[in-house]
């Protein structure tokens, strides 16, 4: 593949190289803009120095091993990932021609050896490998993250944000502009480029702490690299999704039937997608993420504009998968993920029996008469019956705003005593109607998760609150994913309520849900363990809480090292205790969920 990159390089620009010195610009106006924006670090760039760019500069998402600081390079500088290589062979060129230099930043000749092989590797690259890329760049690199992981882990080459500089050379040797990124040790120092708006102002961006100061040439302050030189745009050729498709096309290997064979045995699904003249396979594990699957196969074979076709094929395809019975047991196919073989399959709850639809109307009418306040019209009442009689179907057609804003009344201005028969009707919602039409409703979910968690606390209004959620993780995990702080606060809540044997039983589903569909990797972990271990110290006796639980923890230390330490040291009066409460447990799963976390991290058996 690099090879014919190469070539279609040579044929665009005459030489096999490209020039380091172009800035990418994203289009705001572009129908894939929202989709290449990183929203996760989108929230921390808001949080950081950088914030105060952030009208004209975005977070792009980006895919890859390791802390992906070639491909963000790449992306920073061309707008697309596929030059990272380019890059990596300009770091190793750097190292090489001035080994010198980089040995006196680290004299110990093993640790020097690492960082040349993890140059070679392109992997787990880190701030002195930054400094060399600046180098052979000839341009400032910058690098912001969240502020209060500024505070937690500080500024320069031994801290988590940084500003680098070419310090090889003099400042009025280099003379374009600097490149930024950002950084999160949640997901341990993975970067993602910064990059400015097409159309916007030359973006002065706000400094912070300089890295290896010491090497900066005597009398030159660092703040001389800084330099806004007019924004020179890699050429449309080099972006152009045609090109690149045909890049992509010449190098692809026809899949034979063995191989295919392979990847049958290998993944749950394996999917044949047809883009164009391009066939691709897309290898899907149930419990992968739908839209990081999508991007990643998009971004992989170079054809970033056809992700919302590939995504909706893909859920297209999961929607029918579902309907096995076995769906959830597929997990266990993956040794990697054995621990998924404990989830007890169980399916939302899709409908209600007519007698018990009767008897939530019945509840909500009785209700309606004793209020002297804020009750039901006559034409509500009747509009709560058509609605009651739709559900008894098996889908809910055109629902309507009014009806909508019905709720929305009831939830608002009853008390929290008569809401339960209510959003014991709402909760069915999600299950009949479409992944868009739910997606709108985000101003109704964030009304009603907001009254949920108005104090005083219902507990049966928070249990069929995580009923609904649990329904919204069914229908779509992007809605579940749009209000997960409020999920977050609800599970939080639930957790600390003693003794609550079904209350449990739903914060353990709607964490084991979450964890398993993104693959232990989500934002905040630690926060989500703190949950898990909780509700396994004080739920009762039985089989289900325990194993959703303890499902729901290995998922999220799976391969997931600073996690572990953090439930080993901060959490780890919690976790042994919760090791110790279930490792000689009577149900055989429990007792295999307990040992398999303890393969994941032997120092909780001490």
């Amino acid at each position: 593949m690099q090879q014919i990159i190469r070539e279609k390089i040579e044929q665009m620009t005459g030489t096999n190289t490209l020039s380091t010195q172009f800035t990418y610009l994203v289009d705001p106006l572009d129908d894939n803009f929202n989709h290449r924006v990183d929203s996760v670090f989108r929230g921390d760039m808001l949080r950081s120095k950088a914030s105060d760019v952030s009208d004209n500069v975005y977070p792009l998402k980006i895919y890859g091993e390791g802390n992906r600081l070639l491909q963000s390079l790449s992306m920073a500088i061309y707008g697309v990932q596929l030059y990272d290589f380019l890059l990596q062979e300009l770091l190793l060129e750097e190292i090489s021609q001035n080994r010198d230099y980089y040995c006196l930043l680290e004299p110990d000749e093993s640790k020097f050896q690492q960082f040349i092989d993890k140059a070679e590797q392109g992997l787990k690259l880190s701030f002195m490998h930054m400094l060399a890329l600046s180098n052979a760049l000839k341009r400032p690199i910058i690098v912001y993250c969240a502020n209060e992981y500024y505070e937690m882990f500080g500024g320069g080459e031994s801290g988590i944000s940084a500003l680098f500089v070419p310090s090889r050379f003099l400042p009025d040797q280099i003379e374009t502009t600097p490149i930024a990124l950002i950084t999160s040790p949640e997901m341990p120092l993975t970067y993602a480029p910064l990059v400015p708006i097409d159309s916007s102002d030359v973006v002065c961006w706000p400094t912070v702490d300089g890295a290896y100061i010491d090497k900066i040439p005597e009398g030159v302050d660092i703040q001389d690299y800084m330099k806004y030189s007019n924004i020179v745009e890699p050429n449309h050729a080099l972006l152009d999704p045609a090109v690149l498709e045909e890049i992509v096309k010449s190098g692809l290997v026809n899949t034979t039937e063995t191989e295919l064979e392979d990847l049958q045995k290998k993944y749950d699904f394996v999917f044949q997608v047809d883009i164009g003249n391009i066939s691709r396979y897309i290898c899907y594990n149930v419990g992968d993420n739908p839209d990081a699957l999508a991007s990643k196969f998009v971004e992989t074979i170079g054809i970033p504009n056809s992700y919302k076709q590939v995504k909706d094929f893909l859920l297209e395809q999961i929607e029918l998968v579902k309907k096995d019975p076995q769906y959830f047991h597929l997990l266990r196919k993956n040794d990697d993920k054995s621990l998924y073989k404990h989830i007890p399959y169980s399916k939302p709850l899709v409908t209600f029996t007519d007698a018990r639809f009767e008897k939530i109307l019945e509840k909500i009418f009785s209700f309606n008469e004793e209020l002297t306040d804020n009750k039901l019209s006559p034409e509500e009442t009747n509009s709560i019956r058509a609605i009651v009689d739709i559900c008894k179907g098996d889908t809910i057609e055109n629902l309507e705003l009014f009806e909508i804003e019905l709720f929305e009344k009831i939830i608002n201005t009853w008390p929290k005593d008569k809401l339960f028969p209510v959003l014991d009707l709402i909760k069915i919602i999600p299950l009949r109607i479409t992944r868009d039409e739910l997606y709108t409703l985000e101003d109704f979910l964030n009304n009603l998760f907001t009254r949920l968690l108005e104090n005083p606390i219902n507990e049966v209004n928070l249990w069929l609150g995580l009923k609904l959620v649990c329904n919204i993780q069914y229908a779509s995990m992007d809605t579940f994913s749009a209000h997960k702080t409020n999920i977050f606060l609800l599970c939080n809540h639930a957790s600390r309520i003693n003794n609550k044997k079904y209350i449990h039983n739903v914060v353990a589903s709607v964490i084991l849900n979450y964890s398993v569909y993104c693959l232990g990797f989500l934002q905040g972990k630690d926060a989500w363990t703190k949950i898990i271990l909780r509700i396994l110290r004080n739920s009762s006796d039985g089989d289900e809480v325990p194993i959703k639980g303890l499902v729901a923890l290995g998922s999220l230390l799976y391969k997931d090292t600073f996690l572990r330490g953090i439930v080993v040291n901060e959490l780890s009066e919690d976790s042994k205790f919760v090791i110790r409460k279930y490792i000689n447990h009577e149900n055989e799963n429990v007792r295999e969920c307990c040992a398999e976390i303890i393969d994941l991290e032997p120092e909780l058996c001490k």
